[in-house]
């Protein structure tokens, strides 16, 4: 029973990140490009799309030295997939501020 509760948890932050991911690409796809070159916005969907094919393409997968708990995965994972995007629109706000 506790491993249908790991991949529940897994696929609900797979979700979650994404789609953070995506509204942040989206608005800081806004605030620079848009004002900057004339592109058109992102929707959501299609940020979180092209969000997922650059991770895709970029993402390289370190082999895991030190075996954690796999619940301690999950929290870290969680927590990078919360704190990357927030402060990335933190970090584009003040720059947008600047402009």
């Amino acid at each position: 029973m506790k491993i249908i509760g790991y991949i529940s948890t897994t696929i609900v932050l797979m979700v979650y990140a994404a789609t953070l991911n995506g509204w942040a690409l989206s608005k800081l796809w806004a605030w620079f490009i848009v004002s900057t070159f004339g592109l058109p916005a992102l929707s959501i969907p299609a940020a979180i799309g092209l969000s997922l094919v650059v991770g895709y393409l970029t993402q390289t997968l370190k082999p895991d030295k030190d075996k954690k708990p796999y619940l301690e995965t999950l929290v870290e994972g969680g927590v990078a997939s919360t704190v990357k995007p927030l402060f990335a629109l933190a970090f584009g706000a003040i720059v947008k501020a600047w402009l």
